[in-house]
């Protein structure tokens, strides 16, 4: 599935989802812009930028404070037995913007029209 997109700022954004390409290089980030490119490779976990101007990407070393590990199930449970002493990440209102994005991505393809996502 491919969906286009136009971000509040004007940057526009193409972001492409399949779940049967088994050949397919893998969950990647790529970021174009007019004066660079970031891309997050998900499964070595490495991030590259380069400048306009340079000839290729280069890693990126993150600091300890930006490094996270995928533990949505973990601190959910952790929240859940502390009786909201805890307040995981993502929390309920990022899952509720998240669906806002997935519902409008539905409601496109069945309309065959832009739909507007409400903040």
């Amino acid at each position: 599935m491919t969906v286009l997109c136009v971000f509040d700022n004007g940057a526009e954004g193409v972001l492409e989802f399949s779940g049967v390409d088994a050949m397919a290089p893998g969950d990647r980030l790529e970021i174009y812009g007019s004066v660079g490119t970031l891309t997050y490779d998900f499964g070595s976990d490495v991030v590259q930028v380069g400048k306009l101007g340079d000839r290729a990407l280069h890693v990126v070393d993150l600091p300890p404070e930006l490094e996270g590990e995928w533990r949505v199930e973990e601190d959910f449970l952790a929240a859940v037995k502390s009786k909201g002493r805890i307040r995981p990440r993502p929390n309920f209102e990022e899952g509720v913007r998240y669906m806002r994005v997935v519902q409008a991505v539905a409601d496109s393809r069945a309309r065959n029209e832009w739909v507007a996502i409400k903040k």
